[in-house]
């Protein structure tokens, strides 16, 4: 018989590195998602308050390596230290704005560029996202300053 992992969800938190958006960064790209995807029930929409840059999706992590994690900081430093194990594909840093819900399609056609809010953050955040039925909740667990060169 297979064994299942029963550790509680807080001793393997799902984790992902991201930089903040400016709250009017924020709300740019909440309005251009309202006025291009409306209220399309195929998906959910992310609240405006959560929006953020992924730089890192790291998946679920033993809760001791939050600190290694933060410490590292991203890509090739979190393999490094076999704390993230790079894809084959490229990864593109991006705003989720919407997901598709479970069993429905995507829309599909062409639509109108996003806003590119100017990003001003000076720091990398380590986040939590736990899920639910009414969507991902992201609480910030670190937060690591960029230096002054922009590394």
């Amino acid at each position: 018989m297979p064994t299942t992992r029963t550790e509680p969800p807080a001793a393997r938190p799902r984790l992902f590195v991201a930089l903040e958006l400016s709250h009017e960064g924020r709300e740019a790209l909440a309005a251009w998602t309202d006025r291009t995807l409306g209220d399309d029930p195929a998906l959910r929409f992310v609240a405006a308050d959560a929006l953020h840059v992924t730089l890192s999706f790291l998946g679920s992590r033993d809760a001791s390596d939050v600190d290694r994690i933060a410490a590292a900081a991203l890509g090739a430093a979190l393999v490094a230290a076999d704390l993230h194990e790079a894809e084959p594909r490229p990864f593109r840093p991006h705003v989720t704005v919407a997901r598709v819900r479970r069993g429905a399609r995507a829309p599909s056609g062409r639509f109108p560029d996003p806003p590119r809010p100017e990003l001003t953050t000076t720091e990398v955040v380590l986040y939590r996202s736990e899920l639910s039925p009414g969507g991902a909740r992201y609480t910030a667990l670190r937060r690591v300053p960029l230096d002054s060169s922009g590394r």
